[in-house]
């Protein structure tokens, strides 16, 4: 029994250290090893359905920088303008101060309180005697005028490019044969041509007004300009005169320009014969009225001449009439009959803006900075002071059909207010 529990028990002993020895590892303990972490961290947020409030962005004050381009403009070659129906882009030949390049600016206008931006500027000037009568301010005021004009051409960046024309009647006169840019030369060269037209001191000496006074430079235009509803003959015998400011403003259409001026009096004589008068003028002048008129007329040229005498004498400028013998006779002898009258048709204001769209769309597209053929055409009316005549509602019609804008002053003390200071 002894030996038996002896030897279970060493059983037992040994198979407890196999167990120990073999089957259970050492412990190797706790080792620390060292950690690099590559991004750091990322903080955890427990989610939220809170709309978190927009910041505002920073305000910055814009300010007004006047920039001096001293820079080449890059070139823009225009196309030649080619020969068209109506002798569209007929011209005297290209000018050695044509133009050849267009510029990225659009300079911002502020003429006779007319608010306007353009690069591309015509500027028309009426020259007839109506701009000149007593009523108007006589030539003093048409002097202050053309310094008006001569300002606006002054103040335009070289960047821009522009053209003057002047007309009297059916004739008209263009200062560039084309859109010119507005150096220090051209506008010395718009200056020296402009301010002898009508001036006070030629006038005093001489009488003398109209295109005859314009300075050197300039080509006379005849170029046949009609087109739809002027082109029409309206009966068999009469066909439009291209009179007063048609032939010019056709003309700024047909050069490009984005933004015209026009500076006149009236609307004028923009009609045609649709029916003869009653009586021929020949056989009308044969009458007994009708010599009794034409006496009249000798004699209002004689009190017209004796008026002038008077006035240069006293170192003032002459009177000047308007409308030839017609208005010589209604300034003097106002209740003299005239000329039995014709039968017109008168153009209207959507007539001249469809012609307009005629004449730029048939020149060749330029390559250019705008995609849209824009433009404005405003008109500047100068009435007589005291007369109470209101705006022209075809000019007021004609400036919005085509984006301008209309204003009229009445009379010398209304042009010098504006001069001194009152410009809005």
């Amino acid at each position: 029994m002894a030996t038996l529990v002896l030897h279970a028990l060493l059983a037992v002993g040994g198979l407890s250290f196999v167990v120990i020895s073999q089957i259970i590892p050492d412990d190797p303990g706790f080792v620390v090893r060292e950690f690099h972490r590559s991004k750091p961290l990322t903080r955890l947020r427990p989610p939220t359905t809170a709309v978190q409030p927009r910041q505002a962005k920073p305000q910055f004050t814009r300010i007004p920088v006047e920039v001096k381009v001293e820079q080449q403009i890059p070139e823009f070659s225009l196309p030649e303008m080619q020969g068209m129906k109506g002798q569209f882009g007929t011209m005297a030949g290209a000018a050695a101060e044509s133009l050849s390049t267009i510029g990225f600016t659009m300079p911002e206008l502020n003429f006779w309180n007319i608010k306007s931006k353009g690069e591309k500027i015509f500027l028309i000037l009426d020259a007839g005697p109506h701009m000149l009568v007593d009523e108007m301010g006589g030539i003093p005021a048409y002097t202050i005028i053309k310094q008006e004009m001569l300002r606006m051409v002054d103040e335009l960046p070289p960047t821009a490019v522009f053209n003057l024309c002047v007309f009297d009647g059916g004739k008209s006169v263009v200062l560039f044969p084309d859109l010119v840019r507005a150096t220090d030369s051209n506008v010395r060269k718009a200056e020296a041509w402009l301010t002898p037209l009508n001036g006070v001191e030629e006038s005093v000496e001489s009488g003398r007004y109209g295109l005859r006074t314009v300075g050197e430079g300039g080509a006379e235009q005849r170029q046949d300009l009609r087109t739809g509803k002027f082109s029409e003959t309206v009966s068999d015998d009469h066909a439009y005169r291209q009179d007063r400011w048609f032939r010019p403003a056709m003309l700024a259409m047909q050069q490009g320009a984005d933004t015209v001026f026009l500076l006149t009096n009236s609307w004028g004589s923009q009609k045609v014969v649709s029916k003869d008068r009653s009586q021929s003028m020949d056989e009308w002048y044969a009458s007994s009225t009708g010599r009794r008129w034409l006496a009249h007329v000798e004699k209002a040229r004689e009190q017209l001449a004796e008026e002038n005498r008077r006035r240069k004498a006293d170192g003032e400028p002459p009177r000047v009439i308007a409308n030839g013998r017609q208005g010589l006779v209604r300034a003097y002898y106002s209740d003299v009959p005239g000329p039995p009258p014709a039968q017109y048709y008168h153009f209207t204001p959507d007539d001249f803006q469809e012609a307009f769209a005629s004449v730029r769309k048939a020149q060749p597209k330029q390559s250019g900075l705008k995609k849209k053929d824009r433009y404005t055409f405003n008109v500047v009316q100068f009435v007589p002071a005291d007369s109470g005549q209101g705006r022209d509602e075809r000019f007021y019609k004609l400036t919005k059909l085509t984006r301008g804008g209309y204003q009229t002053i009445a009379g010398l003390e209304a042009i010098q207010s504006y001069v001194k200071g009152e410009r809005k």
